[in-house]
Formats: structure tokens, C-alpha cells, sequence
């Protein structure tokens, strides 16, 4: 119980690349860097959202954001390892959406596989704040949508 607590007390969030040639999304590793696509930050998370790691999660982000050169035009939650979403991370999530829009980026969700979490995105308003067409099934499928140069819808702009 303990090791679970302390491993998602010290969870940070993580730059995706895309494997070459596939539409697998994996942390860069040394002898993989992967690719990554101007104007596009992929981020994973790899524990649930809670309290005892929301600020990490929301300055760890804001970080990643804030870091690159280029503008950041999309930025991509790949949320497969969120099973759980809690109030005060659910508040952080919303503070990262905010950052994200502040900065002129599009802030999508994909692959959110957890019921749980899932249902999280709908009571605390996040699913609304996100929007419908910004919640994908796959990585790929949101840049698809949502990349540079792609035109974006106005409900992006109004935060509640």
C-alpha cells in the first residue's frame, strides 16, 4: 500500500515521441529517440489523479509546455494510465487546460480507457471544458484532428 502510494507521489509527466513507422506513441529512450511533430507535445501520465500528486502533475506539465521553443500548438494527454481522477486533481487539470490555452495551444485528451476517470471528466466538468471533439480514442487520431494548421473550433477560446 505504501509502495503504490509513494510511486504515484512521485509520478511526473512524460514526453511521448512516436515509434517510427507505427502509430505507437512510447517515451524516448537513448537508443529510440523517436519522432516528434512541430508544434505537438504528447504528454503521458502514468498514475492515477489525485491529490497527492495534482501540483506535479499541473507544474510538471506547465513545465514541459513552457520548455519547447517552438510554439506548442496541440497538446495531447495520453491518458491511458489515469484510471481515477480526483477533486483537487481535477482542479489541476483544469489549471493545465487554462495554461495550455493561455499559451495558444489546443489541449486534447486521448485513449482515457478508465470508466472511472472517464466518468471523473464528466462531474467535474472537464469533459465540457475539453469538448466532445477534443477526446480521442488514439494519439494519432488527435493530431489528426487537431495539428497545426488544422482549423479549430470557437468553443476552445471560453473557459467557464
Amino acid at each position: 500500500l505504501l509502495h503504490g502510494i509513494w510511486g504515484s507521489t512521485r509520478t511526473e509527466p512524460i514526453e511521448l515521441a512516436q515509434v517510427p513507422g507505427t502509430s505507437v506513441w512510447w517515451p524516448p529512450s537513448g537508443s529510440s529517440p523517436g519522432e516528434r511533430h512541430p508544434g505537438v507535445l504528447v504528454v503521458a501520465f502514468q498514475a492515477p489523479l489525485s491529490f497527492v500528486n495534482a501540483d506535479r502533475f499541473k507544474r510538471g506539465l506547465s513545465d514541459l509546455i513552457d520548455a519547447r521553443s517552438e510554439g506548442v500548438k496541440l497538446v495531447v494527454l495520453e491518458a491511458s494510465n489515469i484510471v481515477e481522477i480526483d477533486y483537487t486533481a481535477a482542479q489541476a487539470l483544469i489549471d493545465t487546460i487554462r495554461h495550455c490555452r493561455d499559451k495558444g495551444a489546443v489541449f486534447a485528451i486521448a485513449r482515457m480507457e478508465s470508466l472511472r476517470a472517464q466518468a471523473a471528466l464528466k462531474r467535474f466538468g472537464i469533459a465540457d471544458i475539453v469538448g466532445a471533439e477534443r477526446i480521442f480514442h488514439s494519439v494519432g487520431a488527435a493530431i489528426k484532428s487537431l495539428g497545426p494548421g488544422k482549423p479549430q473550433l470557437k468553443e476552445q477560446d471560453s473557459m467557464p
